[in-house]
């Protein structure tokens, strides 16, 4: 049974009631979505589209299916359906490789740290417009 829902609030449980995650997206920006479902240990299905190809893996971590490839698509649900295998190994893997992803904390510290640099280089100076 697929279900397809609305934007809720309340996503961890229904990570947690999955059994598998798709994500059909043409464009994105490194989605914190795809890293939810592999703190939740999900097997993913998604299109290898800007950020999504950093944070998963092809056969190792997930299942890429071109974005519109509905055959392709169709096909990565059936194997990952049916194949229980599969389904375990992708889910152990994604799971595994958050630990290689940087925190919320890490990113602030980063961006922080660029910003200064920036600002004490003079790129932060109105003069420079």
């Amino acid at each position: 049974c697929i279900r397809i829902l609305p934007h809720t609030g309340m996503i961890e449980k229904y990570f947690v009631a999955s059994d598998f995650m798709v994500f059909t997206s043409r464009i994105e920006c490194f989605p914190k979505v795809i890293q939810e479902a592999m703190y939740y240990a999900l097997p993913i299905i998604t299109t290898p589209v800007f950020g999504i190809s950093e944070q998963v893996y092809d056969e190792v971590s997930a299942l890429f299916f071109s974005p519109g490839d509905a055959s392709k698509l169709a096909e990565n649900i059936r194997r990952i359906y049916t194949d229980l295998a599969l389904r375990k190994r992708l889910a152990d893997n994604a799971h595994d490789s958050l630990a290689r992803m940087p925190t919320l904390g890490d990113m602030t510290t980063r961006y922080a740290r660029l910003c200064r640099e920036a600002w004490l280089s003079g790129a932060g100076s109105l003069d420079s417009l």
